[in-house]
């Protein structure tokens, strides 16, 4: 097994889309789900072994949000 050389591409931006679930269980107690689903390449990772066999992987963002809320009027 071989060492492989490791290039990082960091980017400063993120685009995505939400889709999001509420339900209002009482007047007062609401709970709610949302999904971001991230589009844009947030890193980009080349990895290249000693026979410079090269292997790219994307990584984006994908976040799960689950909430309870207490209404206070």
């Amino acid at each position: 097994m071989g060492t492989a050389d490791y290039d990082f591409y960091d980017e400063t931006f993120d685009f995505g889309v939400i889709v999001g679930l509420g339900y209002d269980i009482t007047k007062k107690i609401h709970i709610l789900a949302r999904y971001y689903i991230g589009i844009e390449s947030i890193k980009d990772l080349s990895i290249a072994d000693q026979s410079n066999n090269k292997t790219e992987v994307d990584y984006k963002n994908r976040t799960l949000q689950i909430g309870l809320a207490y209404k206070l009027n």
